[in-house]
Order: structure tokens, then C-alpha cells, then sequence
């Protein structure tokens, strides 16, 4: 499957990652397919996560850098929305 064929999937932060997990995909027992590319920076650590459908950004908070930021689910836009540092 390619990004753009995934309509409904899991969106959730692993420290490190960003990912977006299909929903759409049978229980097999093998790792479903990614919905969007991994947002990864291994300088970061990801504890929350939310989506704005309407402009199809990805709002994100980073507990090492004490920040918040934003970026679209094809990757692009990259920006930070808050920082107390």
C-alpha cells in the first residue's frame, strides 16, 4: 500500500517516533503497513500527538526540547509552535 491508498490509521508517539499505523489491514500477525511517512529525530523525545483534519497538520510536543510543533502528514511544513527555552 502507498500512503496516499491509507484513509483510517492509528496516529501515536514511541519517544522517538511519530508513526501512523493503518487500520485497515487484516489481523495477520505481520506489521501493518505505514499511513504516513515517520516523522523520527532521535534528538527528540515525542510524548503526545494530535491531528488537525482540517489543515492536515500533526501538532506534537517534545519533552527534550520543550516544545510543541507542527508538521504536515506528508512530512513538510516542519514548525515549532511554542518553546519555553
Amino acid at each position: 500500500m502507498l500512503f496516499a491508498e491509507i484513509t483510517k490509521y492509528m496516529l501515536f508517539a514511541s519517544r522517538q517516533a511519530i508513526r501512523g499505523i493503518s487500520l485497515d489491514f487484516p489481523a495477520t500477525g505481520l506489521t501493518p503497513p505505514e499511513a504516513i511517512p515517520p516523522i523520527i529525530n532521535s534528538e527528540s523525545s515525542f510524548v503526545a500527538v494530535d491531528y488537525d483534519a482540517a489543515d492536515d497538520y500533526i501538532y506534537y510536543s517534545d519533552i527534550r526540547k520543550s516544545s510543541i510543533n507542527r508538521i504536515r502528514t506528508n512530512g513538510t511544513g516542519r514548525l515549532p509552535v511554542f518553546s519555553v527555552r
